[in-house]
């Protein structure tokens, strides 16, 4: 999953829309960011007063369980057995 950017990042783009009067593509385009994410994050800061991410919603990592020793391989195998199955003749 990927991170969310700076809040630093966050708040130069939402100043430069907010108080140089960039407009929120020239604010994307001078940090190199999305037009929808700067579009977004002006939309937070004007709604909440924060252009702060939200929580960032999904499973954790740990919560995967752990294959360890040849099962994992073995399905694999399987998996690509089937698949050579059904080459031309």
């Amino acid at each position: 999953m990927a991170r969310p950017f700076s809040n630093d990042l966050r708040e130069r783009v939402v100043d430069a829309v907010t108080g140089e009067g960039l407009s929120c593509r020239a604010a994307a385009k001078r940090f190199g960011i999305g037009i929808s994410t700067a579009i977004d994050w002006v939309r937070r800061f004007r709604e909440t007063g924060s252009a702060a991410p939200g929580q960032m919603v999904g499973t954790s990592p740990a919560s995967f369980p752990v294959r360890t020793g040849l099962g994992c391989f073995a399905a694999a195998a399987s998996a690509t057995s089937r698949c050579t199955d059904l080459s031309p003749s």
